[in-house]
């Protein structure tokens, strides 16, 4: 009777008693968004464990919810802030410019024409940075249309290619023959691929190898790009999509972040996969069709 009574003890407490403790620490936390991280997983197909799995998965959700709306509101006030800063820049930038090419005329200043070059070269980079700042700021929506991924990645590499060559960058592509067509904005992951390719070779630098790869799944398209450059540290990871947060010295900190906006507004993944010294991964999962 002992060993009877005992065994199912043993049986109650981990069909009823254990699912009901792990689903009571996963009602606590809704009332803590930050602390649902989704590592409560409860084996069995009865139907308290089938609730505990339901209510997992819904405090997942609501974290993820929860992240999102911060972070929406966050991009919202910095994009205001960015533009505002962006269009004060821009106006007395042209008139240094507009000063610059107009001094030149007087061929008799030697010093001058020695500095000329570089003052416009710095004129050229915080004009560009004005320009990354607008566009992140004011987000344009994009023009879905059936484009060839493949076709897109492959004239984006051609723009950037000679910088790969420079550098004697190893380039290895993994493409499949036929087409891949998907429902997308081809301007917009025009963008995407760029910032990525550059940020691949500022990662480099010198005589590093960049792998490509496209790979056609059940419901979207898997891109990858590997670099061998120098990695990312894990608190590196967590802030690669913040605006204005950059690892390299001549960054914006605004391509990945431009990257991560064009990628949700076409309802896509990114993946990063990093270890330091060793090199990055960025993955991309774009569905096929919008909606």
């Amino acid at each position: 009777i002992i060993f009877l009574s005992l065994m199912i003890f043993i049986l109650i407490r981990r069909t009823i008693i254990k699912p009901l403790n792990q689903i009571e620490s996963v009602m606590v936390n809704v009332k803590h968004p930050n602390k649902l991280t989704g590592t409560e997983f409860i084996n069995g197909n009865d139907e308290i464990s089938k609730l505990a799995k339901t209510i997992v998965d819904m405090n997942n959700k609501l974290n993820r919810f929860w992240q999102n709306s911060i972070n929406s509101e966050k991009m919202v006030a910095l994009g205001q802030l960015s533009s505002g800063i962006a269009h004060e820049i821009r106006n007395p930038l042209f008139a240094l410019d507009n000063n610059l090419d107009y001094l030149k005329r007087d061929e008799n200043i030697e010093e001058y024409s020695e500095i000329y070059p570089e003052l416009k070269d710095s004129i050229r980079r915080i004009n560009t940075i004005v320009s990354t700042i607008l566009n992140y700021a004011k987000p344009h929506h994009p023009q879905f249309s059936q484009v060839d991924i493949k076709e897109i990645i492959i004239k984006c590499f051609k723009l950037i290619e000679k910088q790969f060559d420079k550098s004697h960058i190893t380039i290895v592509k993994d493409f499949p023959q036929q087409e891949v067509l998907i429902e997308a904005d081809a301007h917009k992951l025009e963008q995407v691929f760029i910032n990525l390719f550059a940020n691949a070779l500022n990662a480099m630098a010198q005589n590093g190898t960049l792998t490509i790869t496209i790979r056609m799944q059940s419901h979207n398209v898997k891109i990858s790009i590997q670099d061998t450059g120098v990695g990312l540290e894990q608190d590196e990871i967590k802030r690669i999509f913040d605006p204005f947060y950059s690892t390299f010295n001549n960054g914006t900190g605004l391509g990945l972040t431009i990257v991560q906006k064009i990628l949700e507004q076409h309802h896509a993944d990114i993946e990063i996969d990093s270890t330091k010294h060793l090199g990055t991964t960025f993955s991309i999962f774009l569905p096929f069709n919008q909606g």
